[in-house]
């Protein structure tokens, strides 16, 4: 039963995303940012910053412990792909946000968390 409540609402996710970019395609100062996207290629290839690979995994560093926020290093992470997409569509170059003097202090970052007594639910690299 849980794999078809899963399935209708990522459904429901798709039909929501091709409206959503249909009615953005109508007016010329509208544009769409793909996190879903982004969020599948980090699942799939983590993101390395530094000498940290962060996933959006249980205390995987982009989400927070409650796994539903950012982390601080996730918000700068989402702030890029906005600044990427900005940069791609009007042509500008925005720079980036520098994510390791942000993972560098980040509470939730999965090493801090192994540290305080949940290394049984850390990643492994």
């Amino acid at each position: 039963a849980a794999d078809a409540n899963i399935a209708a609402i990522d459904l429901h996710a798709e039909r929501a995303n091709a409206l959503l970019a249909e009615v953005a395609a109508e007016h010329p100062t509208v544009h769409v940012v793909d996190l879903a996207a982004a969020v599948v290629a980090v699942e799939r290839d983590g993101l390395v910053v530094g000498e940290h690979t962060l996933t959006t995994g249980k205390f995987g560093g982009l989400l927070g412990i409650d796994g539903i926020h950012f982390t601080d290093t996730g918000y700068g992470f989402l702030a890029n792909l906005f600044i990427d997409a900005i940069n791609a569509q009007l042509g500008t170059t925005l720079p980036r946000v520098d994510l390791a003097p942000i993972v560098a202090q980040d509470p939730e970052r999965p090493d801090r968390l192994a540290a305080a007594g949940l290394a049984a639910c850390a990643p492994t690299p």
